[in-house]
């Protein structure tokens, strides 16, 4: 019948691990591409197997040193418990991020107020550096 609500079918098992498993490695890929290391079963960068405990993306080796973020959890899911996700996140030791996202939205990241103002401070001064070396730049042409 037209305008009937139709019934939800809940999600299966594999369904769920897989949705889980896409935001994993889209994680593993976005880290890659920032830090120019390729993401490889055993390699500096690997998305955990799914349903093996730790972080969700493994950082070994020059990404470890490179990303500073080491307590990754992602979560692939309509509703979340953020502090949840934080508490698991900081269990995995170091600085902890959350990326998140549900179906059909984008992808976020949570982490701690003081690790976002430091690296916007570092990205600050990268481009007030900028602005100063076209500045030199300029006067001396």
């Amino acid at each position: 019948m037209a305008g009937k609500d139709k019934k939800k079918r809940p999600i299966s098992v594999a369904s769920r691990k897989a949705k889980g498993r896409r935001l994993q490695k889209q994680i593993a890929e976005y880290i890659s591409k920032t830090i120019n290391i390729p993401v490889q079963k055993d390699g500096d960068i690997e998305s955990r197997p799914m349903g093996q405990s730790g972080r969700d993306v493994i950082l070994r080796g020059k990404a470890k040193e490179m990303f500073i973020f080491h307590g990754i959890e992602c979560k692939a899911r309509e509703s979340l418990n953020i502090w949840q996700a934080l508490a698991q996140a900081e269990e995995h030791g170091g600085k902890p991020i959350v990326f998140f996202k549900r179906n059909r939205s984008e992808t976020y990241a949570v982490l701690k107020a003081e690790d976002f103002f430091d690296l916007y401070e570092l990205a600050l001064k990268e481009i007030m550096d900028g602005k100063e070396r076209d500045k030199i730049k300029r006067d001396e042409d």
